[in-house]
């Protein structure tokens, strides 16, 4: 940091950069833990991490990165892509290698976890080069290290038997995740280390590009790598799943800005190589619909459908009111669906992926890229429903866990234990909750409707669950039926909408209000969906209840036959006692 700030004499503009840069040296070698808000943060973490994170499907897609975003990278950066897929694919061999147990100077023995560090078979510099991995703690930088703090314990404490049962609970929760990242990321760096040896350059040279690729390719985890506003306090409660998110926008944004002619003259066929290159991967394991900004996409070519192919005269199809929706559902299946590729549809080949076509379960979600940043919300039957119901997906994983709190005290309190249990029990647990059910039950919807009769699920489907993955097909019934519920929603809040306006001009005596609305919005509105069109009835009757509502009110309190003998004592010596204040006025 002195010789940084040397460097930068005279150049004002640069301070700002080094001052950043020795804030984030002092977090690291500080240790800082923070007060009363970062225990908090760092609590409301790991309990989010417990229940959403421990299941084993968490772990094991971790070592599919290595093709989805190493194999580009490392294709661009040594500009060698046969060579990169020969080497990577030589790694993936390595990573259920290497756990070795280790006879310590005292006599006992010590089991040491699978790594690359444990290789004899590497050669002189490349031992050395896992070495300078191990000493730089590129290897550590992942997601559950972050969470959990495996290097975050002072020295004089590491003997303690606190300390002790504290890293074995850790190690037990963490552990499986945390090793898959790290084999994943040792794979990536050895690659990458052999290719720049390959192609000249010095050990030295060749460490560096290594551990720039492994941090370009898979992301840098630790805690001064991130932004600051994801650090601590709120930020690392709201952003605790989001450095991935983030990672993959940088890396996908930052390429195709340097891809484009105009705005650089060096590094455009490395830059095309990389966004291409990741784009290819992930379709052709997750499907077009794990693609970056896919849904983007497709609300832009629904728009354009709107505005320039479709007659406004027309009644809204599916088409119209969702447009991924209808290609998905609809246009896939008619072109494609009569051809079958080993029992499987070639539409859901296309629409999925191999993964999900070859295994049954939903392995295209939890690896694709197009919501990266949040999927779409329920929708609410007002506008103030709708906008909680968005703010409670795009706040972290702290409020979601909350509300699964209150759905298991309901679940209980309403005798359903089977949802409550499943709903307090961690991700791991829950797992295998779920898919007893499945083989005890069949799949139901959430209201308890027969999908698959349980004779009809399929073993392979049970042991994807208990890992964590949905059955495939599963998967596919619940996000329909959640965008169908959403559609007709949407058009019911329009309608009661239309409805509301109607009764306030009508109420406020705007009448030139009223008919505007009666020839421009209820016409549309009918136009585009007929079959829950707004007749002259309907607004007859809605326009008549209120009114009597009005009328029947007292003391802003609307009697009925039912309530009547609840409240009608108190509403009557509320009305004597306004009677008597008015009378004194």
């Amino acid at each position: 940091m002195s010789a940084a700030k040397d460097s930068i004499v005279g150049r004002e503009e640069l301070t700002p950069f080094v001052k950043e840069a020795e804030r984030r040296v002092n977090i690291a070698l500080s240790g800082e833990r923070g007060g009363a808000f970062e225990a908090v943060a760092g609590f409301a973490n790991k309990a989010s991490f417990v229940f959403f994170m421990t299941g084993a499907s968490t772990a094991f897609i971790q070592p599919l990165s290595i093709y989805i975003s190493g194999l580009p990278i490392l294709a661009a950066n040594h500009g060698d892509a046969i060579g990169a897929a020969r080497e990577l694919g030589k790694m993936v061999t390595y990573l259920n290698q290497y756990g070795v147990v280790r006879k310590n100077i005292d006599g006992t023995t010590s089991y040491v976890a699978p790594s690359l560090a444990n290789n004899m078979n590497l050669s002189p510099d490349e031992r050395r080069a896992v070495r300078e991995m191990v000493q730089q703690g590129v290897e550590q930088s992942t997601y559950a290290s972050l969470v959990w703090g495996y290097n975050q314990t002072p020295t004089e404490q590491l003997d303690s038997t606190t300390s002790k049962g504290k890293k074995l609970a850790d190690v037990l929760i963490g552990g499986l995740l945390h090793n898959m990242e790290r084999l994943t990321r040792e794979a990536v760096y050895l690659a990458s280390y052999r290719l720049g040896r390959k192609r000249g350059l010095t050990h030295e040279e060749a460490v560096q590009q290594a551990v720039k690729d492994t941090n370009e390719a898979l992301g840098n985890y630790d805690m001064t790598n991130r932004p600051e506003w994801m650090q601590k306090g709120l930020g690392k409660i709201l952003f605790q799943f989001k450095m991935y998110p983030l990672q993959m926008t940088l890396l996908m944004l930052t390429n195709f800005k340097r891809m484009l002619p105009l705005l650089n003259k060096e590094g455009k066929r490395e830059a095309a190589t990389k966004f291409f290159g990741v784009l290819a991967t992930t379709g052709t394991l997750g499907g077009v619909t794990a693609l970056p900004m896919f849904s983007a996409v497709m609300g832009l070519v629904g728009w354009a459908w709107k505005e320039f192919g479709k007659d406004p005269e027309w009644p809204d199809e599916l088409k119209d009111k969702s447009f991924e929706t209808w290609v998905r559902k609809v246009w896939l299946p008619e072109q494609l669906g009569h051809i079958s590729i080993g029992g499987v549809p070639a539409n859901e080949w296309i629409e999925t992926g191999p993964l999900n076509a070859l295994t049954g379960a939903d392995i295209s979600s939890r690896i694709g890229l197009n919501d990266m940043w949040g999927r779409d919300s329920k929708e609410g039957k007002t506008a103030r429903d709708s906008a909680i119901a968005w703010a409670v997906d795009h706040s972290g994983p702290t409020p979601s866990l909350i509300l699964q709190f209150a759905d298991a005290y309901e679940a209980f309190a309403l005798g359903d234990h089977q949802k409550g249990l499943e709903k307090i029990a961690p991700a791991a647990i829950k797992n295998w909750l779920v898919a007893n059910k499945y083989a005890d039950e069949g799949m139901l919807t959430a209201a308890g409707k027969e999908l698959v009769p349980k004779d009809e699920v399929r073993a392979g489907e049970l042991w994807a669950q208990r890992i964590g993955f949905r059955p495939d097909r599963l998967a596919k019934a619940q996000e329909f039926a959640f965008k169908a519920t959403g559609i007709e929603q949407k058009i019911m809040n329009e309608r009661d909408f239309i409805m509301k306006r109607l009764n306030l001009a009508h109420r406020k005596g705007r009448d030139a209000e009223f008919d505007r609305i009666i020839d421009k919005e209820v016409d549309k509105f009918n136009t585009k969906n007929p079959t829950y069109m707004i007749e002259d009835e309907d607004i007859y009757n809605s326009l008549l209840k209120q009114a009597e509502l009005r009328e029947s009110s007292i003391r802003g309190v609307n009697l009925t036959e039912k309530n009547a003998i609840l409240f009608d004592e108190a509403l009557d010596i509320m009305e004597k006692q306004a009677a008597k204040e008015k009378k004194q006025k």
